[in-house]
């Protein structure tokens, strides 16, 4: 895990596309959402909305599908070519570009030395590209984890707007497909990498370019102590920091929950590369 004092990762976004909640591609910005900035003292309440949640369906071990990437690529051939990304051979044409993948795949393989974690890939060679799938057992996915997803996704409802003006709509069932998506461009070394990451919402204010205006959204137990205090600043952490890191996505904003009351109490802004380093420190024995 490589430690810094800065977010050295540099993502080009090449443009963005939406998922609906009927898990079709759009090409459009539908899904978009702004961070609306919290109350010290939220009170979320997570339960909301529950009965009416559209999780995921299990449907055994499967690749994760990289179809509505490649419409995207469909969709956008004159811009890529513009971009010299894509370049034609005859009558045929092809991506300079080594990999192409979801985020996930490359967040398990940035942190694969430190995770016990099994992965599996689905890897196509195709005119000099290779384009990696994960491979998921979605018939494991408890109902526990499954309130855990809507949790997750209903905080980042509370705190989010289409237009970042309005206030959220918390009555807007929450749906697990949903997404709003950005399409990078990022280089590791010689290795030229195209990878779709979730955006989960935008600084309106911000005067970066993206991605550095955008942020991720997670949740933690606020009462964890010993053991799984360490083990969340050992192995969580650092799933958040591959997530963002390799997004090149500069914070996250993370809900405390109350899982007895099943509330929101408070929200913290945690800088990515620091992540890196509470991990490092946990798995050396310094949690504090």
């Amino acid at each position: 895990m490589a430690s810094s004092t800065a977010l050295s990762n540099h993502c080009e976004v090449l443009g963005n596309f939406s998922i609906g909640e009927n898990k079709k591609y759009r090409n459009d910005l539908s899904q978009r959402r702004f961070l609306i900035e919290p109350d010290d003292e939220p009170n979320f309440d997570l339960s909301q909305g529950l009965r009416q949640y559209t999780d995921r369906k299990p449907s055994g071990i499967v690749p994760t599908s990289m179809s509505p990437l490649l419409d995207w690529f469909h969709d956008h051939r004159d811009e890529l070519i513009k971009k010299k990304i894509l370049k034609s051979e005859g009558s045929s044409r092809k991506l300079d570009i080594d990999f192409v993948g979801r985020r996930g795949f490359f967040c398990r393989l940035l942190r694969a030395v430190a995770s016990l974690d099994k992965l599996e890939i689905l890897v196509t060679l195709c005119n000099g590209t290779y384009y990696i799938e994960n491979v998921k057992d979605t018939d494991k996915e408890r109902a526990r984890q499954i309130e855990m997803g809507f949790g997750g996704k209903k905080f980042a409802q509370c705190i989010t707007s289409p237009d970042g003006s309005s206030m959220p709509d918390l009555d807007e069932p929450v749906n697990a497909y949903a997404q709003y998506v950005a399409v990078m461009k990022t280089q590791y070394g010689d290795h030229r990498i195209i990878l779709s990451t979730e955006v989960q919402a935008e600084r309106k204010d911000s005067n970066q370019a993206s991605p550095e205006n955008y942020v991720c959204i997670k949740t933690r137990n606020d009462d964890l102590e010993g053991k799984p205090l360490a083990n969340f600043k050992r192995y969580k952490t650092l799933q958040w920091w591959s997530q963002a890191y390799m997004a090149g996505i500069p914070e996250v904003i993370c809900g405390m929950r109350d899982d007895r009351r099943h509330i929101i109490t408070s929200v913290k802004t945690m800088k990515t590369n620091q992540l890196s380093f509470e991990s490092e420190r946990a798995a050396h024995g310094r949690t504090h």
